[in-house]
C-alpha cells in the first residue's frame, strides 16, 4: 500500500502502477480499492467507451479515405 501511495502522488493509471510494481492489474485494483475505502486516494473512472455504432461510422469514414 505504501509503495502505491508513493507512486500515486498525481493522477496515475492503474495499469502503469501494475507494470511498475510487476503485479497483475487485478491485484493493484484491489489494493487501490483498499486505499480508496480508507480515503487515502481518489479514484476517477475513465469516460465510457463510444458505442459500436460510432466506432463503425469511424471505420467507414477511414475506409472512405
Amino acid at each position: 500500500h505504501l509503495i502505491i501511495l508513493q507512486k500515486c502522488t498525481r493522477p496515475t493509471r492503474l495499469v502503469d502502477v501494475a507494470a511498475e510494481l510487476g503485479l497483475p492489474i487485478g491485484v493493484v485494483r484491489v489494493l487501490v480499492g483498499d486505499l480508496h475505502a480508507q480515503q487515502l486516494v481518489q479514484v476517477e473512472h475513465p469516460p465510457p467507451a463510444p458505442d459500436a455504432k460510432v466506432l463503425l461510422e469511424v471505420i467507414s469514414g477511414l475506409k472512405a479515405l
